[in-house]
């Protein structure tokens, strides 16, 4: 999940593109692994940090 992190914090990939350099096939499952660890989505993950810096 570190380098999920990572990746997310950056603009360098589309989401999607980061799904499958993690092993996922479809952002659904993606974000139901993501989820339960950091209470948000992905996508929610990404844009709270991007706002911050």
């Amino acid at each position: 999940m570190q380098l999920v992190c990572e990746l997310l914090t950056t603009k360098e990939k589309e989401i999607e593109t980061i799904v499958l350099v993690v092993g996922f096939r479809r952002y659904q499952g993606f974000a139901r692994a993501f989820e339960p660890c950091f209470s948000v989505t992905p996508t929610t993950y990404r844009k709270a940090f991007l706002l911050k810096n």
